[in-house]
């Protein structure tokens, strides 16, 4: 959100479909925005972890509430509902 209105500034439509996008993804979840978690999303939302990320022994997650994190095994990200492991990125 904050991206599109330093691109396009902050009466833009382009802004304002940030500000549209933000605002459904907290009503959705009952997550605050900057701190959403793949724990517990919606049971329809899709999970997209990195096969890179899995590689990794611990990982830090939102944890639903800004300002708090969840340290975790990267495991509990494939054992998510919905979770799908996958070679998104090249590996570093």
């Amino acid at each position: 959100m904050d991206d599109a209105g330093h691109r396009f500034g902050p009466n833009a439509p382009e802004t304002d479909s940030a500000i549209a996008r933000v605002d459904s993804a907290v009503s959705l979840t009952g997550m605050e925005y900057g701190g959403i978690t793949p724990v517990g999303l919606p049971e329809d939302w899709a999970i997209l972890v990195d096969t890179n990320v899995i590689y990794q022994e611990r990982v830090i997650i939102g944890s639903g509430v800004r300002g708090s994190k969840i340290l975790a095994a990267t495991d509990v990200l494939a054992s998510l509902p919905n979770a799908e492991v996958l070679a998104i990125t090249k590996a570093a």
